[in-house]
């Protein structure tokens, strides 16, 4: 079977490009190694900047909750519970929180109601360039037979532990860091005061060099916490760390979790770190999301630069001009990552004085929103940031 583009991936990178692609009239195949739907580990939240990058596709309706107001804490203390909007914004900023599983199905589903072959189970072993093709091997998770397509492009959107990187010898800088949580079951009106349905969570003191978080959903609360920055902590001691935060943070928001019978997730999360090719083979292969290590270094956050990273891989397929893939991302992602980079490793080396000289300020809810949507640029804030609390910093 040959295709104009296969996309290794069904995550927000993989269906977001499928859908472009195939509402562009593309022959499009998504493959991906589970079953759809499957569980990513992933806070969920999704910020309305995507809408316009996704035509074809409304995440509205799926979307669990939709977040106005943030709570933020040091160490369980210091509390500010503030909106993401003034009253005279517009539009208000909104942040959906997903259910990934159901995310990304839907996702992969309105790629396919446009003609895209969704391929799930296959888990991808082979990706080589042949005279003017890609030829993409793989074998079914389930009965082990063997699968062979061929394609004129290839986006690789099977994330930070996919293959085809490796395979076509692209290695995109990234920092490692972790991840974990657990989807947790809630009653709506038990534990602390703040738990609402458009209120999302984030403890700043609890991770050194990273955060927890609680982010909510229909019946359920999305609890997690991420080391995000380089440090000494290591080997399983990394996820007693982080575990230790998620109970912390329960306890602190009065939440009743029996910890035995919790189902909690871990994964490595490709935090970005450079300026780095991400296209091979005359631009026939092009990286996208996390698989291109596009995670925001002080947030942790992929979706947006995910979903981002995809379309312009397709539109740079679509021009004739696969090979200015990297330019691009570079030019429209990579900037806005080495301000937030530069602010990541500054806010994880002074988290205390970060936290009193900027998060406590009025209106940082309302600037850490418009940054997660993409309405603001960090490589505009951070050096007005930066200047601020190195002279509080210097006077204190």
């Amino acid at each position: 079977m040959h295709y104009d583009l296969i996309i290794v991936g069904a995550g927000p990178a993989g269906g977001s490009s499928g859908l472009a692609a195939a509402r562009a009239g593309l022959r499009v195949a998504i493959v991906d190694r589970r079953l759809l739907p499957r569980h990513k580990t992933c806070g969920g939240g999704v910020p309305m900047g995507v809408a316009p990058y996704l035509e074809g596709f409304d995440p509205r309706p799926i979307a669990e909750a939709t977040v106005r107001r943030m709570h933020q804490t040091f160490l369980f203390g210091r509390s500010v519970i503030a909106p993401m909007n003034a009253p005279d914004d517009r539009p208000q900023v909104e942040l959906w929180c997903v259910r990934r599983d159901v995310f990304d199905h839907a996702l992969a589903s309105a790629a396919a109601q446009h003609g895209a072959d969704i391929l799930e189970g296959i888990r991808v072993d082979g990706v080589e360039a042949r005279g003017a093709e890609i030829v993409v091997t793989g074998r079914s998770q389930g009965s082990g037979v063997a699968w062979r397509a061929s394609a004129d492009h290839v986006i690789a959107a099977d994330g930070a532990t996919g293959v085809v990187a490796r395979l076509m010898n692209l290695q995109p800088h990234r920092l490692p860091a972790t991840a974990m949580e657990a989807e947790v079951p809630h009653r709506w009106g038990t534990g602390h005061a703040s738990l609402e349905p458009d209120t999302i969570h984030l403890e700043f003191g609890a991770v050194p060099n990273g955060y927890a978080w609680v982010f909510p959903n229909r019946e359920r609360l999305n609890i997690g916490a991420g080391l995000f920055r380089g440090s000494a902590v290591a080997g399983n001691t990394v996820r007693k760390l982080l575990m230790g935060a998620m109970q912390d943070y329960a306890r602190y928001l009065g939440i009743d979790i029996r910890w035995d019978d919790a189902t909690v997730h871990a994964h490595p999360v490709p935090l970005w770190s450079g300026r780095s090719r991400l296209h091979g083979a005359g631009g026939r292969v092009l990286l996208a999301g996390d698989a291109a290590a596009l995670v925001n270094p002080l947030f942790g956050d992929g979706i947006h630069n995910a979903i981002r990273s995809g379309r312009i891989a397709v539109e740079c397929i679509l021009s004739g001009r696969p090979a200015e893939y990297s330019d691009r991302v570079h030019t429209s992602l990579g900037v806005d990552l080495r301000a937030a980079s530069r602010l990541a490793s500054f806010f994880y080396r002074f988290p205390k004085e970060c936290y009193s000289l900027a998060i406590m300020r009025p209106g940082a809810a309302r600037i850490a929103a418009r940054l997660l949507n993409g309405d603001m640029s960090y490589r505009e804030l951070v050096p007005r940031v930066m200047r601020r609390i190195v002279r509080a910093l210097a006077t204190s």
